[in-house]
């Protein structure tokens, strides 16, 4: 739940920003307290009890907001209380529900306070029913300055693609697909962060992961 806090070696500190008690009553709302008789409910509206954590470092912070939804970020700016999000600089984030337009909310990306390079993951796969990435979000966070990396090149990652041949963003040292495909998809890529810090936060994060779905089951 929001503000839980995990602390870590050499300052690292892990807080949860979703959900709230607002995200659970959206929920139970959606599924009138009966999320095992209202299945196709529980199932629509379990997005609301995605969880945001922010991860924080010296003066930098990572975001992963799993799949959360519009009313989530809406909620985050309208309370301000998070204000770390704008005080440190966001230096890596994860796009919710692999990119969806659905779950773009820009007025909170431009809430955040980015960093001098900010790199955005985004997951997706070939789910052909739902298309994720969709290219009007990639084409946001790259014009507000990040780099964009993939799991996949496909449906809007690949239009992105062809965005920026258009703008001739392609540098010598990505003069071909192949290149530009390596240096936006998955494999080890170097952040700007120690290796430390990105295994903490990843067993961290499937820790919690692991926790929230043994609490669904009871």
């Amino acid at each position: 739940m929001e503000n839980t806090v995990m602390e870590f070696p050499d300052g690292i500190v892990m807080r949860c920003l979703s959900p709230s008690v607002t995200e659970a009553e959206l929920y139970t709302t959606i599924v009138d307290l009966q999320p095992i008789a209202n299945k196709a409910e529980a199932s629509r509206g379990a997005n609301y009890l995605s969880t945001i954590f922010k991860i924080t470092t010296a003066d930098k912070y990572i975001l992963l907001t799993s799949d959360s939804e519009v009313a989530t970020f809406k909620r985050l700016v309208a309370e301000d209380i998070h204000k770390n999000l704008y005080i440190k600089e966001l230096n890596i984030c994860q796009l919710s529900h692999h990119g969806s337009i659905k779950n773009y909310h820009p007025p909170f990306w431009d809430y955040v306070r980015r960093g001098n390079s900010p790199q955005a993951v985004v997951s997706a796969g070939l789910n052909a029913t739902n298309k994720h990435p969709h290219l009007d979000v990639l084409i946001n966070f790259h014009n507000q300055g990040y780099k964009i990396l993939s799991t996949n090149i496909v449906y809007g990652m690949a239009q992105y693609f062809e965005h920026l041949k258009s703008l001739s963003k392609i540098t010598a040292k990505l003069d071909s697909f192949t290149d530009l495909e390596a240096a936006h998809t998955g494999g080890d890529k170097s952040f700007d962060l120690s290796c430390y810090f990105i295994r903490v936060i990843l067993l961290a994060y499937l820790r919690q992961l692991v926790l929230l779905s043994i609490e669904a089951k009871l």
